[in-house]
C-alpha cells in the first residue's frame, strides 16, 4: 500500500470516525436534553404542590385569625379564657404556629399563648395598626431573616377594639415537605426571605434547574423558589448511551472494511495515475520554490531600488536648474552609491540565506539603524500622508548583529505600518521608539491604523500567510528569522488605544563600537 493509499485510509477512517463521534455528541445531546426536560417537568410540578400546599396553609391561618377574632368580640369584657384554650389548642395542632396574642388598642397583651410577642414586633405591630381597617389582616415579615412572619388582624366590631397576632415558623409551612436529594427552597415576602436552604452554584459535572411560583393568598404573599441539582450522571442515560455506542462502532467498523476493500481493488488501476499526479506536483513544486525565491529577492531589493529612483529623480530636477546645483547633485549621487552598495550587499545576504551561509555579526547601535530606516523612507511616507517619527533610546542601544539585515526587520515593519495605514485609510502616524536596558533593547514599532484582526494576530509569522492581495507572505518570516539569528525575538500585539505594534527584542551588546 503507497503513501496515497495510506493517507486516503486514514482520510476514510478520520471521517467515519469524526461521523461516528458526531452521532455519538448528538445522541449525548439529545438524551440529556430529554432528562432535563423531565427533571424540569418533575420540578414543576413539585412546585405546583408545594404551592397548594402552602396556599392551604395560608388559608388555615386566616381561618384561624377569623374564629379567635369572633371570639374576641363575642361578649365584652371578651372571653380571655376562651381564647386562650382555642389558642393554644391551634398551636397544639399547628406547630409551625408559634403563638397567638389578644391584643387591645394600645398594644397591651390581654391573653398569650405560646410565646409573649418580643419587642421588636410590638414596635412593627404599633407601626401596621393605624392603618389597619376592621375586620382585615395583614402581614408583618420579620426583615432580620429570622424565618418567621405574624400576620395582624384588627377585629369587626364597631370600634375595632381588638388585635390578633399570630406569629408563625415559616421553615415549617411544609409540614415535612420530603424533598428529594438536590431539591432545595426558598420563600420569601418580596425581597424579605424567610426560607433559604438553597445551594451554592453548581460544581462541576453538575446541572441547576430552577423555578418560581406565587402563593395564591391575598393576606399572605409569599413567593416560592425550587432548585433542583442535578449530576451528569443523572442527565444521561448510560445503558442506552453504551448500547447506541458500540452498535454504531460496529457499523463504521463494517463501512471502513467494505471502503477498504473497494480500494484495493481499484488500487492496481490508480497506481500509474498516482504516479503520473505525483510527478506533476513535484514539477509543480520545483516552479512555485523558483518563484518564491524570486519573490523574495525582488521584495529584498525593492527598498534600496526605491530609494534609487527617488535619489536620482531628485538629482534631475538639481541638474535642470541653471546653474546646477553642484554640492545637492554630488549628495544625491552619495546617496545612490550607498544605496547600489546596499542593493549589492542584499543579494549577498540573499545568496548567503539561501545557502545556509551564516553572516558575520557586528556591533550595531539601533539607534542608528532607525535612524537610517527613516531617512530610507521619508519621501514614500511623504507621498503616502504617513509621518514617521522616531524617538531614540537615552542610552547607547548596542547589539551585535549585522546592521544591513537590521535595516532589512526595521524597513519592512515600517512599510507594512504605512501599508496597513494606507489600505484601511484609518490613521496617519508611524513611531520607532528605541529603548534599553541592563540586559536588552527593544525596537518598538508602532502606528495608529486599524490593527490587526484577533483571527489573523497568530499567523503573521508564518511563511506564505499574507493579508494582502498581491503579497507572499515572506517579509514578516524573514524578519523573524533574521532577528532569531542574532538571539533575538520579534512580536506583533494590538494597542489598546488602536493600532498594532511590533516590538524587536535583541540581547544588549557592551563591547566595542559599531563599525
Amino acid at each position: 500500500m503507497n503513501d496515497v493509499s495510506r493517507a486516503a485510509d486514514r482520510k476514510t477512517l478520520s471521517a467515519l470516525a469524526a461521523a461516528w463521534l458526531l452521532g455519538l455528541v448528538a445522541f449525548v445531546v439529545i438524551s440529556a436534553w430529554l432528562s432535563i426536560t423531565d427533571a424540569q417537568r418533575q420540578l414543576d410540578a413539585r412546585g405546583a404542590e408545594l404551592q397548594r400546599t402552602i396556599g392551604q396553609a395560608t388559608a388555615q391561618h386566616d381561618a384561624h385569625l377569623t374564629s379567635l377574632a369572633t371570639l374576641a368580640i363575642a361578649s365584652d369584657p371578651p372571653p380571655l379564657e376562651l381564647f386562650s384554650q382555642l389558642a393554644d389548642s391551634i398551636i397544639r395542632f399547628y406547630p409551625r404556629i408559634t403563638s397567638i396574642a389578644l391584643l387591645d388598642s394600645s398594644l397591651v397583651a390581654l391573653a398569650v399563648s405560646g410565646e409573649p410577642p418580643a419587642m421588636s414586633q410590638l414596635q412593627q405591630f404599633e407601626r401596621a395598626a393605624p392603618s389597619l381597617p376592621r375586620g382585615t389582616s395583614t402581614m408583618i415579615a420579620d426583615p432580620s431573616g429570622a424565618g418567621g412572619y405574624q400576620l395582624l388582624k384588627r377585629t369587626s366590631d364597631e370600634a375595632g377594639r381588638f388585635l390578633i397576632a399570630l406569629s408563625i415558623d415559616a421553615s415549617r409551612l411544609l409540614d415535612d415537605p420530603d424533598l428529594p436529594p438536590g431539591l432545595s427552597l426558598q420563600l420569601a415576602k418580596g425581597d424579605i426571605v424567610l426560607v433559604d436552604d438553597r445551594s451554592s452554584a453548581a460544581g462541576l459535572g453538575e446541572v441547576t434547574l430552577a423555578g418560581s411560583w406565587l402563593v395564591p393568598s391575598v393576606s399572605q404573599p409569599l413567593s416560592l423558589r425550587l432548585q433542583q441539582r442535578i449530576t451528569v450522571a443523572e442527565v444521561l442515560a448510560l445503558g442506552p448511551l453504551l448500547v447506541f455506542a458500540l452498535s454504531t462502532l460496529v457499523l463504521v467498523a463494517a463501512a471502513y472494511l467494505l471502503l477498504q476493500q473497494r480500494r484495493a481493488t481499484a488500487e492496481a488501476r490508480e497506481r500509474q495515475q498516482a504516479q503520473e499526479h505525483q510527478l506533476r506536483l513535484e514539477h509543480a513544486a520545483r516552479v512555485n520554490s523558483m518563484g518564491e525565491l524570486a519573490s523574495g529577492i525582488a521584495h529584498e531589493l525593492t527598498q534600496p531600488l526605491t530609494a534609487l529612483l527617488s535619489q536620482s529623480q531628485a538629482g534631475l530636477r538639481l541638474a535642470e536648474h541653471s546653474p546646477p546645483d553642484s554640492a545637492a547633485l554630488a549628495g544625491v549621487l552619495e546617496a545612490n552609491v550607498r544605496q547600489a552598495r546596499r542593493a549589492a550587499d542584499i543579494l549577498g545576504r540573499l545568496r548567503a540565506y539561501v545557502s545556509k551561509s551564516p553572516t558575520t555579526p557586528q556591533p550595531s547601535d539601533l539607534n542608528r539603524v532607525a535612524a537610517e530606516v527613516a531617512s530610507l523612507l521619508a519621501a514614500d511616507l511623504r507621498e503616502r500622508a504617513v509621518t514617521l517619527e522616531v524617538i531614540p533610546s537615552s542610552e547607547l542601544a548596542m547589539v551585535l548583529a549585522d546592521p544591513i539585515e537590521l535595516e532589512q526587520v526595521l524597513h519592512n515593519l515600517v512599510r507594512n505600518a504605512a501599508d496597513a495605514i494606507e489600505a484601511s485609510g484609518q490613521g496617519n502616524r508611524v513611531v520607532v521608539t528605541v529603548t534599553a536596558d541592563a540586559e536588552q533593547v527593544r525596537v518598538r514599532v508602532s502606528d495608529n491604523g486599524p490593527g490587526v484582526p484577533a483571527d489573523v494576530l497568530p499567523h503573521l509569522f508564518e511563511p506564505f500567510y499574507s493579508t494582502k492581495p498581491t503579497g507572499m507572505g515572506l517579509g514578516l518570516p524573514l524578519c523573524e528569522t533574521l532577528v532569531e539569528r542574532f538571539g533575538g525575538s520579534v512580536e506583533a500585539a494590538n494597542n489598546p488605544e488602536g493600532g498594532a505594534s511590533f516590538t524587536v527584542t535583541l540581547p544588549r551588546h557592551r563591547g566595542g563600537a559599531p563599525r
